[in-house]
C-alpha cells in the first residue's frame, strides 16, 4: 500500500502488540478475538486526526442521548454501559471496516464477487459525481497492483473540501459510504487523506484516480490515471491464479 504519513498510527500499533501480548496464542488466533480487536478499535490506525475527532464527536453526542434515554429504565452506570456497548457496535457495523476484517492471515469473512466489486465502483463514481464536498477519491493497494483477489480489500481515500461544514458534511458521507459497503458486503477500508499526507507510493503501484478536483492527486503522483481513462466492464483486476 502507498504511504500515508499518520499521527496516531504507531500508537495504536503499539496498544495493538501489547494487548495481544496479554492473551494466549491460542485465544490471539480465534475468529471471536479478531471480531473483538476489530470491534474495539475500528480502523482508528489508519484515520487522518480531524475524522477522528469527528468520529469520536459523534460516539459520544450518541452516546449521550441514548444514556438519557435508558436512564428513564436502569441506573447511570448501566445505562451508561449500555449506550456505549450499543453504540459502539453501531458505529463498528454501519462506519466501520466490517467486511475487510481479516480472520486469518490471508482470508476475510466475504468473498469477493467480480460483479459485485465493479458494481460498487460503478455506484461509488455515481454518487461521488454528486457531491461537492468529497473533492478526490483514490484507489490504491492491491486493485492497482493487478493483484485484486477473493480475499482482498479495497482500500479507498476519499479527500475532503476545505472549510469546516464542508468537513462535517463530507465525514458524513464517509458514514454513508462504510454503511452501503456494508449492505453491499464490500470489503472496503475508507479513509480520508489530503495529498499533503502522501509521502509516495510502492513501486509497484500505480494509484487509481476515480475523482481528482483540479488534479491534486496528480499533481503530487503523476504516474496516477483516472479511472475514467478505463473501460470498467473491461477492467480485468482480479487475479485468477
Amino acid at each position: 500500500m502507498s504511504n500515508i504519513n499518520i499521527t496516531q498510527e504507531n500508537l495504536i500499533k503499539k496498544l495493538k502488540k501489547k494487548l495481544s501480548s496479554c492473551i494466549p496464542i491460542k485465544i490471539s488466533k480465534t475468529i471471536t478475538y479478531c471480531l473483538l480487536r476489530n470491534w474495539l478499535f475500528q480502523g482508528v490506525a489508519l484515520m487522518h486526526w480531524t475524522e477522528l475527532v469527528f468520529r469520536e464527536t459523534l460516539e459520544l453526542f450518541l452516546i449521550i442521548i441514548l444514556w438519557l434515554i435508558f436512564s428513564n429504565w436502569f441506573g447511570s452506570l448501566i445505562a451508561g454501559i449500555l449506550s456505549f456497548l450499543l453504540v459502539h457496535t453501531l458505529m463498528w457495523t454501519f462506519n466501520g471496516h466490517f467486511w475487510a476484517l481479516k480472520i486469518s492471515e490471508d482470508v476475510r469473512l466475504i468473498k469477493n464477487a467480480p460483479e459485485r466489486i465493479k458494481g460498487y465502483i460503478a455506484g461509488l463514481e455515481q454518487r461521488l459525481d454528486r457531491s461537492g464536498s468529497i473533492t478526490a477519491c483514490v484507489f490504491s493497494g492491491s486493485l492497482t497492483r493487478g493483484q485484486f483477489h477473493q480475499y482482498s480489500d479495497l482500500d479507498v481515500w476519499f479527500t475532503k473540501r476545505r472549510g469546516f461544514l464542508n468537513g462535517l458534511w463530507a465525514y458524513a458521507l464517509g458514514v454513508r459510504e462504510r454503511s452501503i459497503a456494508f449492505l453491499q458486503k464490500i470489503p472496503i477500508e475508507l479513509s480520508f487523506y489530503n495529498p499533503d499526507d502522501y509521502v509516495g507510493e510502492d513501486s509497484d503501484e500505480t494509484l487509481l484516480l476515480v475523482k481528482d478536483v483540479k488534479g491534486r492527486w496528480k499533481n503530487v503522483e503523476p504516474s496516477s490515471i483516472y479511472l475514467s481513462d478505463y473501460q470498467l466492464n473491461e477492467m480485468e483486476f482480479f487475479n485468477r491464479n
